[in-house]
């Protein structure tokens, strides 16, 4: 509530020295205002105003329309190699926009022998660090997490910082940043204690009071009767980016060059910066890796800022295991951690590739788990479906078999979880962009649901088969049991009963879509696709893989799908240009359907993955057409 009323004095409880007024009234000066106070911005406009009710009323609650946040602060403004929040200095003026702001108000007729106090609930005091604005303009660390923080070892924690009664009158400027998101391990939390990361809720509750100096009394008023005024502030959570978005970056591995060229044309035609890097560690930027889609995945974190901006970064989260050469010593295995990509690896004066100003990096499992896990912890295996029902930044989808520290991440950061699971353990490599993806659509719902079909590849076959074109030959050149003609195909009987397999595993994830989103057979859309066996329930695409495709915007980059020559044209890229670019499909944010550009991904279909799999991408500030605070979650 508002702080500023004319107050009269009394006794208000014990342990307690009331405030106001010595004028009984009646004539003289007019009664002294007092003010016990700490405000953040409560209201959301960007803004920490004492004289606004709004960041004034509710202040000590978080919920849909009210509550302060502050966000985990990854980056690297300095460019030192480290996250910004590893030290305990703020690391220039781009570093002091990624720390939230509240302020002890001023006082002015404060009680000459009252000193400030500011304290911080124990739970939260590992995970954040708070600083205070001074004279000089200078910042120094006064609570919460104290010292490098490498370890446990390391790092103490301040639960309360004093200041004089100068400071009372004055009031003080604080900033505060967090150490981690909501439910991630960091170094002093040890392996032992992977339970204690998830006890934190994410929330910093903060008390101020004006205590007589030597003693425990404190100094109340009558709109803080107990002397101590409170405020709450939550963690902002790391936002998922999805298939969908204002991307204005991508990558990829040069590995390929057809790969690179084709990517280069969608790149182009959508305004979006791509640079692929070199396949050698070594060289600054380059990675071993070409699943760019699976060693890291991208998103974001942000709180309001001023005008209905937002004031956040990129966070870049990499896969728990690298891919280091046989043998390798402990000390190779280390430097293939895909973190080392992200981050740079100093030991090997490597640069970072993507960690610095508003790019931060994390690592979202038990850092104990380090190269451990499977296949599902590939990012391939994790998506967003778009916003759906009350989920307003979309919902993250997983596979089965996901390491189970970052599923408990995914679902601690509220907004997007906890995540749709299917099941994936019937392919190969066994991720959720072998037979799902999504794209923008300009229908009530603005996304639709792209799904491999087997069925569907039967049925084009069988067509073209029909009107004489049996003799069509598949992947010209690929080889091996690739090379079909169109009546091969069909009468191949194992071929067929994989893909017919695969079409009743694919069935049932079309199933707990609908029931966990709510679409409708007229917001899903088939893309052909056979399977073949590897073994025993490892199934991947035989024909390139065109649902696993890379959305830029309403650009497509699809995989080249190598059908027969008939006339020609191939016909599985005429269906897809009928099937997905025209207007019939209402896919697209204008409704006239995706802007397809087919890339001849070869090198990475035989190698069993496709677009999808060999790219990445990125996207700056907004983030997104709704703020993850307004969500509810």
């Amino acid at each position: 509530m508002s702080r500023y009323r004319w107050l009269t004095s009394g006794v208000v409880g014990l342990g307690l020295v009331a405030c106001g007024s010595d004028d009984p009234g009646g004539g003289g000066s007019p009664a002294q205002t007092d003010v016990l106070d700490i405000v953040a911005d409560t209201n959301r406009d960007g803004v920490v105003n004492a004289g606004d009710p709004k960041d004034q009323d509710r202040e000590a609650e978080w919920d849909a329309t009210v509550g302060a946040s502050f966000i985990a602060n990854l980056d690297d403004d300095d460019s030192d190699g480290k996250r910004d929040c590893e030290d305990e200095i703020v690391n220039g003026p781009a570093d002091l926009l990624d720390l939230a702001v509240f302020k002890v108000t001023p006082w002015p007729s404060a009680p000459k022998d009252g000193e400030g106090v500011l304290r911080i609930d124990p739970e939260a005091a590992e995970s954040v660090r708070i600083f205070r604005d001074n004279p000089d303009g200078t910042t120094k660390l006064v609570l919460g997490s104290m010292g490098a923080c490498t370890s446990a070892s390391d790092c103490s924690y301040a639960l309360e910082y004093r200041f004089p009664n100068a400071e009372v009158v004055t009031g003080v400027t604080f900033r505060i940043e967090a150490r981690r998101f909501k439910g991630m391990d960091m170094p002093t939390l040890s392996p032992a204690d992977d339970g204690k990361k998830l006890l934190w809720t994410g929330f910093v509750d903060l008390t101020y009071a004006v205590e007589k100096a030597g003693t425990a009394e404190r100094y109340a008023t009558k709109e803080v009767p107990d002397g101590f005024d409170r405020v709450k502030l939550r963690v902002a959570p790391w936002v998922m980016f999805g298939s969908m978005g204002a991307h204005d970056v991508m990558y990829s591995s040069e590995a390929s060059s057809a790969l690179v060229e084709g990517n280069s044309t969608a790149a182009q035609a959508a305004g979006v910066a791509y640079t692929p890097y070199a396949t050698s560690p070594q060289q600054p930027g380059g990675w071993q890796d070409i699943w760019t889609e699976d060693f890291f995945q991208t998103g974001w974190t942000a709180f309001p800022g001023p005008n209905g901006t937002v004031q956040g970064m990129r966070i870049y989260n990499a896969r728990p295991w690298g891919r280091p050469p046989q043998n390798a010593s402990a000390e190779v295995v280390e430097d293939y951690w895909p973190i080392h990509w992200i981050m740079g690896n100093p030991e090997q004066s490597r640069p970072p590739a993507a960690f610095g100003p508003d790019q931060g990096a994390a690592e979202f499992y038990n850092l104990s788990e380090r190269q451990s896990g499977n296949t599902q912890d590939s990012h391939g295996n994790h998506d967003v479906v778009p916003p759906h029902k009350d989920y307003k930044l979309g919902r993250i989808i997983i596979g089965s078999k996901m390491k189970q520290t970052t599923q408990d991440f995914y679902a601690a950061q509220g907004v997007q979880g906890p995540p749709i699971v299917v099941d994936t353990t019937w392919l190969a490599v066994e991720h959720v962009d072998e037979f799902f993806h999504w794209v923008p659509a300009k229908t009530a719902l603005g996304w639709k649901l792209l799904v491999a079909s087997p069925a569907l590849m039967t049925k084009m076959l069988e067509d073209m088969k029909a009107k004489g074109n049996g003799s069509g030959r598949l992947h010209q050149g690929a080889g091996g049991n690739f090379e079909k003609t169109v009546d091969e195909a069909l009468a191949d009987t194992q071929l067929v009963q994989w893909s017919q397999t695969a079409d009743a595993k694919i069935q049932g994830q079309i199933e707990i879509m609908k029931a966990e989103t709510g679409i409708t057979d007229a917001e899903i859309i088939e893309m052909p696709t056979w399977f073949e066996d590897l073994g025993v329930n490892e199934k991947v695409a035989w024909n390139p893989g065109m649902v696993n495709m890379r959305m830029l915007g309403n650009i497509a980059d699809v995989a080249k799908p190598f059908g027969p020559d008939i006339g020609g044209k191939d016909p599985f890229e005429e269906d897809m240009l009928a099937r997905i670019g025209s207007p019939a499909s209402e896919l697209g944010s204008d409704g006239l359907g995706l802007k397809i550009f087919f890339t001849d991904d070869w090198y990475y279909h035989e190698a069993l993955g496709e677009v999808h799999c060999a790219t990445n991408e990125s996207a700056p500030a907004p983030f997104a057409p709704s703020f993850w605070w307004e969500s509810g979650k």
